[in-house]
């Protein structure tokens, strides 16, 4: 169930990131041609739109779900590796002592 919620919102994301970046492609190549000052004035003109917020807000988003997930899962290990392991099949008395 987590990672099908988690890989999901990874999809939309990614989903959103390359959208974004094809129509900031297209307005930059193909529309912001005619520009005064060309490609560069478009560029620097340009860069803070809405549409290239909300795509590199979305890849920020991204890089934290994974370090999120990463820590998550080293959390989980040191968990495990700290508790107690009882075993019923194993004796103290069958072990010899170190001398």
């Amino acid at each position: 169930m987590f990672f099908g919620i988690y890989s999901t919102v990874l999809l939309v994301l990614l989903t959103i990131d390359i959208s974004v970046n094809a129509v900031w492609g297209e307005l930059m190549w193909i529309n912001g041609r005619d520009t005064p000052e060309g490609v560069l004035g478009y560029i620097i003109t340009q860069t803070s739109v809405w549409y290239q917020t909300l795509g590199s807000t979305t890849v920020v988003a991204m890089i934290f779900l994974g370090d999120a997930l990463l820590v998550r899962l080293i959390f989980f290990q040191i968990t495990l590796k700290l508790t107690p392991k009882t075993s019923s099949t194993a004796s103290s008395s069958s072990m010899a002592p170190i001398t």
